[in-house]
């Protein structure tokens, strides 16, 4: 791990310790240390600690998303209590498991988590899909399963984005693809979503963006389809030094989809879009049915395809925001979203350009000092550029 550590002078505000976060020295670390503040301009604040202690005493969180350290992959400092270094994977799933129970998330949040497998001996761990079952174990509900492609390879040889060699003779090069869940507490229908907020442009419909490129990078249509559930985003990586990094790109569709940007100080309601599908004209040359394949009485074979239904026409329909709910008080706040292992902050980045709050934790002070850094950089910019996307969401 890269030993930098960033001068007083790029540290926001005072330096202090969040209330209620625990306050036990861990080696090489300084624990329940705080830069920047969650309620001022900045909107971000970044933690020094182990995220087992320290999340305990955040204020309510509405989305995490997050790439905690893999099984036995990497280490990343000398604190003992570092997550990944456990002997014996179970160890390993209990402690991260832990750390997701012990987050205030709001009733109705989301929880993301990309994390790779670990090869030992003969073959694969299997490690995130055993983190999923033991997280289910635990009372949560695996809504997603988003696969991020990294690589992919077409029948004719080429390939798309790129994935870390491997000098393997006797299987196939296994970095192609990483697993990103969604897990929540609550009744699937009941989990705060704005599927439009991440919807893709729809044949035939306009395809107004959730929010300008210069804040999101993936292309989004709020008058769009519902987005599939395997990705094509290319590995992450920027100028600060941190040996594992995800894609800016990643973070955006889960903080965007699962993190309200407006949440009522006063009751805690967070603002829901109220969509209506209406008709439009998807521009095709005939009329389209949909049913099932058999012949309705009177009715003649579709002599292109050999379908027939019973009759009944397909009207395409497009989502339409008719509104937001209101709860009847007037003072709203930015949603958090925290990320219980940030490095270098790739998911502050996002939340901060995408108009939330962002609250990072981790375990070694020169990674917070890169995360605080980042962030403030994110917020001179936008101030710079004139981007406020509170303003400019859609």
């Amino acid at each position: 791990m890269a030993k930098n550590h960033a001068t007083n002078s790029g540290l926001v505000g005072s330096e202090q310790t969040l209330s209620g976060a625990g306050e036990t020295s861990t080696n090489n670390t300084q624990q329940g240390r705080l830069w920047g503040n969650l309620e001022s301009e900045e909107r971000f604040c970044i933690l020094v600690g182990d995220s087992h202690d320290l999340v305990r005493g955040l204020p309510t969180i509405h989305s995490v998303v997050t790439s905690p350290p893999y099984f036995r992959k990497r280490t990343y400092g000398q604190a003992s209590g570092e997550i990944g270094q456990e002997h014996e994977l179970e160890g390993f799933l209990e402690n991260l498991v832990s750390v997701f129970d012990a987050i205030p998330l709001h009733p109705r949040g989301s929880v993301w988590v990309n994390l790779g497998d670990t090869r030992r001996g003969d073959g694969l761990l299997m490690v995130p899909y055993r983190f999923a079952i033991k997280m289910q174990d635990h009372g949560w509900r695996l809504m997603d399963e988003v696969i991020w492609a990294k690589s992919v390879t077409h029948t004719d040889g080429s390939t798309s984005g790129h994935g870390m060699i491997e000098p393997a003779r006797s299987r196939l090069n296994g970095n192609g693809f990483e697993p990103l869940f969604r897990f929540v507490k609550c009744a699937p229908k009941e989990a705060w979503t704005d599927w439009c907020a991440v919807s893709v442009p729809r044949a035939g419909a306009e395809s107004t963006r959730y929010l300008p490129d210069e804040l999101m990078v993936t292309t989004s249509a709020v008058e769009g389809r519902c987005l599939n559930n395997v990705w094509q985003i290319p590995t992450g990586g920027n100028r600060h030094e941190h040996y594992a990094t995800y894609p800016v790109a990643l973070c955006e569709r889960p903080i965007a989809m699962t993190c309200p940007m407006w949440v009522c100080s006063e009751c805690g309601q967070m603002r829901t879009r109220l969509v209506e599908m209406v008709p439009y004209d998807e521009g095709k040359r005939r009329d389209r049915r949909i049913g099932k394949y058999r012949h309705a009485e009177g009715e003649q074979l579709n002599e292109d395809s050999g379908r027939m239904d019973a009759g009944r026409g397909y009207v395409a329909r497009k989502p339409t925001t008719t509104g937001w709910t209101d709860c009847g008080h007037t003072a709203w706040t930015n949603g958090i979203a925290l990320d219980p292992f940030c490095g270098t902050a790739t998911t502050g980045e996002v939340a901060l350009k995408l108009g939330r709050r962002f609250i990072g934790i981790d375990l070694y002070e020169n990674n917070a000092a890169i995360a605080n850094q980042r962030c403030l950089e994110v917020i001179q910019e936008l101030d710079r550029k004139g981007l406020n996307p509170w303003a400019l969401e859609r």
